[in-house]
């Protein structure tokens, strides 16, 4: 950094979740991998007023957002679409696991932690007949950014979302599973030009798609600007 001119840069090695006690308090603070939570650390240490960035995932969806200090809470005032790699260290998690064979890799990616989704459940189901389906309204959702927007919706409807793919693809197939109620629902860019779902098991899974889906276009189809948040300290 002081070679290509930029004298006035700190760099610290460590837990970025740690933050910088000793130079706090800070007016902005940025997080430049993909968070599960907001670390305690860096709400202590942003003054009153201050800025945090960060990309939070919320259910397998990525979204930027900035935040105000207020008091103890943290108040967002912008949201925009995004991706970026997961954290890692204390506030880092697993964000996938391994299905398939050594020779055929799968990977299954989620964020959702509670008894209706667990991985070898979907291996059962991903081991079933698959069928595909119409989707009333699905077509409509096939270029950026109505997709993003709808799956970015999806997310914040407390459903167990997941994504299945390769390691080297950039596109992956999501999609709704409940382990629970043997049902899982899959969405891939070819399909949905088509207005079509992958269905493996029972309806539930392509059910709660299609009843999103019309709560989504019944709501004026709301992008992820449109999206506000407030995050208050846990008790725990």
């Amino acid at each position: 950094l002081k070679r290509e001119g930029y004298a006035n840069v700190r760099v610290v090695r460590g837990d970025g979740a740690r933050g910088l006690r000793s130079a706090a308090p800070f007016d902005r603070i940025i997080a430049t991998a993909g968070c599960w939570q907001i670390a305690r650390e860096w709400v202590r240490q942003l003054d009153d007023g201050g800025v945090l960035v960060l990309p939070l995932r919320l259910n397998l969806a990525h979204v930027g957002v900035a935040f105000r200090k207020q008091g103890e809470d943290l108040v967002s005032f912008s949201a925009t679409p995004c991706g970026f790699m997961p954290l890692q260290g204390g506030t880092g998690r697993r964000g996938r696991r391994r299905l398939g064979s050594a020779q055929s890799p799968m990977y299954l990616s989620y964020d959702y932690r509670g008894p209706r989704l667990n991985a070898a459940g979907l291996g059962a189901l991903l081991r079933t007949p698959p069928r595909r389906i119409l989707i009333e309204g699905l077509k409509q959702i096939a270029r950026l950014p109505q997709s993003s927007d709808f799956g970015r919706f999806l997310s914040l409807q407390g459903l167990p979302l997941v994504g299945i793919g390769s390691v080297s693809d950039a596109v992956y197939d999501w999609g709704i599973a409940d382990t629970a109620r043997a049902s899982l629902c899959l969405l891939s860019p070819q399909d949905v030009q088509r207005g079509e779902a992958i269905v493996y098991g029972t309806p539930y899974a392509a059910d709660a798609l299609q009843a999103q889906l019309a709560r989504w276009r019944s709501a004026g189809k709301p992008g992820v600007e449109q999206l506000r948040l407030r995050v208050e300290p846990s008790a725990s």
